[in-house]
């Protein structure tokens, strides 16, 4: 049974609100590592792999990402209760 046009539409509301959300956050998240990490650094490391991905410390880039995870759970909690209401529909 396809999805409603009232579905249809809380799917693209909870999709308009959540992709802009995440997006700002992954692109503040990503400033954040950018200030902290030395640009001199980064350049020298460039040309071998290995060395650049110890350029950024993991846990500048876990702390940076952490806001990040409550709007994924969200996203996937509503998503999870879209499904179930579908189902449940069905």
């Amino acid at each position: 049974m396809p999805r409603q046009p009232q579905e249809i539409r809380v799917v693209h509301a909870s999709a308009d609100y959540y992709e802009p959300l995440l997006r700002a956050r992954f692109v503040r998240a990503m400033k954040a590592v950018q200030r902290q990490t030395p640009i001199n650094s980064l350049a020298l490391s460039m040309a071998n792999a290995r060395q650049a991905k110890n350029t950024i410390p993991k846990a500048v880039l876990e702390q940076a990402l952490e806001p990040l995870k409550k709007i994924i759970r969200d996203a996937y909690m509503r998503g999870g209760k879209l499904g179930a209401d579908h189902l449940r529909k069905l």
